[in-house]
């Protein structure tokens, strides 16, 4: 498989998994989407995530629960970049904000695409509820 038909592919699974459309990955802009279900959507496990976050070429994607979509319009998409929002500062007040909702960070996973596309990496986050 070429490169680009495996970026095709990746950028087309991330549009249904983040609720947002492949040509939102064109741009470097910090993207914050409302989460619903979608077909074909890729959910590792039975249980809801109020906040998924991916870095994927410069670009960092939110798809947020609608109690935290104005805050990560109004807080993260202003104040973090793909290349930041996952240093520990960032996660720990990402953190902070979810435990108002009685939520807290799970898990950050670091995959990367094929070697041939040079520092090309993405980031996933879910986030554990007790609701």
């Amino acid at each position: 498989m070429k490169i680009e038909e495996i970026r095709s592919l990746t950028e087309a699974q991330f549009a249904v998994d983040y609720n947002c459309a492949v040509r939102d990955f064109e741009s470097t802009e910090t993207l914050v989407t409302r989460q619903r279900r979608t077909a074909g959507e890729r959910r590792f496990e039975k249980m809801d995530c109020p906040l998924a976050m991916l870095t994927y070429r410069g670009k960092l994607v939110i798809s947020a629960a609608e109690e935290l979509y104005d805050w990560c319009e109004n807080t993260l998409k202003k104040q973090r970049t793909a290349p930041w929002c996952f240093e520990a500062a960032s996660l720990i007040g990402i953190d902070r904000k979810l435990r108002e909702y009685g939520w807290r960070i799970d898990q950050a996973h670091l995959f990367f695409l094929p070697k041939t596309m040079p520092q090309q990496s993405e980031i996933h986050m879910r986030v554990l509820g007790n609701r």
